[in-house]
C-alpha cells in the first residue's frame, strides 16, 4: 500500500455504491492487507479502519447534522402547487 492516491481514488467512487461499495472496499482493502502485511492483525487493520470509518459517517455524523437526512419538502410548497 505504497501509493495513498489510487486507495482514496477507489473508497471515493466505492461510497455512492450504498451497501455493495462498503462490501467491495473491504473486501479489497482485506486481501491488499493480506498479500501486503505478513502478521494478521496490521492486515486486518486496514480493512478495520475502513468499516470503522464507514460505520462513523453513516451512523453518528446524521444525529448530529440534520442537513444529512436528504432532502426535505416544503409542506406550504406542496399545498401550494396542489390547487
Amino acid at each position: 500500500m505504497v501509493d495513498p492516491i489510487p486507495w482514496g481514488t477507489v473508497a471515493f467512487l466505492l461510497n455512492y455504491v450504498l451497501i455493495l461499495g462498503t462490501a467491495l472496499g473491504v473486501v479489497i482493502l482485506l486481501l491488499a492487507g493480506l498479500m501486503a502485511i505478513d502478521t494478521l492483525r496490521l492486515a486486518l487493520l486496514p480493512a478495520g479502519l475502513y468499516v470503522g470509518i464507514h460505520l462513523t459517517e453513516g451512523e453518528t455524523l446524521p444525529l448530529i447534522d440534520n442537513s444529512s437526512r436528504g432532502p426535505q419538502i416544503s409542506t406550504r410548497l406542496v399545498h401550494k402547487y396542489r390547487m
